[in-house]
């Protein structure tokens, strides 16, 4: 710590007994609070009976997606053992083979993963108007004259987060 910045600190604190009481309080700012909107969104039952409803919607695909999982590791598993007494021209095949099978595998991983999050996104978006309602019966019924997004923050007291409030706010509406 630099000789200012211990000297700015240190004048601060004598001089904590000569403010007055009151001028420390709460009450006396603006009454501010965090919001992690997307935490609240996926807290609530709807969200998550919708999220749970992926599961089976993307089921077909997920095998798919373990069994070129599961054929890749037995084709590297068969390549690692029986390596030492293939011919170079069986383990080239094997090795080709390996190869396809593995980017037939990060291809179906990627392509899952991207229709989930667009599913998921969409869940999300539909709901939009639920959290926007939830968040401003909050802010009225709490009188907040801030609402900061709690992506950005980090560190809140959990008295000034108001996500499980605007949670079971939203579980009421849905």
């Amino acid at each position: 710590m630099n000789l200012k910045r211990t000297l700015s600190v240190i004048l601060f604190t004598a001089s904590l007994p000569f403010i007055a009481p009151g001028a420390l309080a709460a009450d006396d700012g603006p009454k501010i609070a965090v919001l992690h909107w997307q935490g609240a969104l996926l807290a609530t039952k709807g969200v998550q009976d919708k999220f749970q409803n992926l599961k089976s919607e993307f089921s077909t695909e997920e095998s798919e997606v373990k069994r070129a999982a599961q054929e890749v590791e037995k084709l590297q598993k068969r390549l690692k053992q029986d390596g030492a007494v293939m011919s170079d021209k069986e383990k080239v095949k094997l090795a080709k083979k390996l190869e396809e099978n593995l980017n037939d595998y990060k291809y179906l991983g990627g392509k899952l993963q991207k229709q989930v999050n667009e599913r998921q996104q969409e869940i999300l978006m539909t709901m939009r108007p639920d959290l926007e309602r939830a968040v401003k019966e909050i802010i009225e019924t709490g009188g907040y004259d801030l609402v900061v997004d709690g992506q950005a923050v980090l560190f809140v007291n959990p008295a000034h987060d108001i996500t499980a409030e605007v949670t079971r706010k939203l579980n009421e509406i849905m």
